[in-house]
């Protein structure tokens, strides 16, 4: 089975995408992260599934700073 590395929908007026590929996020959190926001919509609906994940945590999180540096090595070669 092909997984496509975007998949998107849009449903009631709201657009939900699917990134399959690292590379998009790769490029989306750490090439453009300064041009991304993260949504209060996704925040609240993916919170009960990754309460603690580094994904939705606001930067000024005391854990954010050593989880970010914990993950670098898995992004950059």
């Amino acid at each position: 089975v092909v997984v496509p590395p975007l998949v998107g929908i849009i449903y009631f007026g709201d657009t939900f995408l699917s990134v399959n590929s690292y590379e998009l996020l790769e490029d989306i959190y750490i090439n453009k992260n300064q041009f991304t926001t993260k949504s209060p919509v996704s925040k609240k609906q993916f919170s009960v599934l990754m309460t603690d994940s580094i994904v939705f945590q606001d930067t000024y999180h005391p854990e954010y700073t050593n989880k970010r540096k914990a993950l670098s090595g898995a992004f950059f070669k």
